[in-house]
């Protein structure tokens, strides 16, 4: 059941990526970006409201403020990354996210950072390599892509870093 929940999840996630890169060749990135997450924050908001729950202090407006930024830069980038190159190219590309949020957290939350989770992040950045090698005519634009794609990836990890910050405080 969980496994096929996760897969379930996976595929919409592809999905939307997929429709997010066909509707941004004919709507602009900024348009699609923003109704994509417009819609997604209106729907959390209900359900927040629905759920009965506080509004967030002062101090997580901050935290959830830059969050927000990080997000929508990384949504921006992500997206424009997408209008430029292959769709498997910049999901390759942004699966370094993961691969820096234990260095952030140590930099940023004080985590330790172990042994095991250096090895695991070159072992993946050497992944992301060899899926991303080979790949012709990175000039121009496309090269610019491949910087917003990585740039994206930067927000990412650190949107999870501030969101981590904050799940002590603000609960699920």
């Amino acid at each position: 059941m969980a496994f096929g929940a996760c897969a379930a999840g996976i595929g919409a996630l592809c999905l939307m990526d997929a429709l997010l890169k066909l509707l941004s060749l004919d709507h602009g990135v900024l348009q699609v970006t923003f109704w994509r997450y417009g819609t997604g924050t209106l729907v959390a908001a209900l359900i927040w409201a629905a759920a009965g729950r506080p509004r967030p202090g002062v101090g997580g407006l901050r935290l959830h403020l830059l969050r927000g930024t990080l997000i929508a830069a990384m949504a921006v980038s992500f997206v424009w990354a997408l209008t430029l190159l292959p769709l498997a190219l910049v999901i390759c590309i942004t699966f370094i996210a993961p691969l820096m949020m234990p260095p952030l957290a140590a930099l940023f939350l004080n985590e330790p950072m172990q042994r095991r989770y250096v090895l695991a992040g070159f072992m993946g950045f050497v992944g992301v390599l060899v899926a991303v090698g080979n790949v012709p005519d990175l000039t121009g634009d496309r090269l610019l892509a491949v910087a917003a794609a990585l740039f994206a990836a930067v927000c990412y990890g650190g949107s999870a870093i501030v969101m981590r910050a904050r799940a002590a405080a603000d609960g699920a």
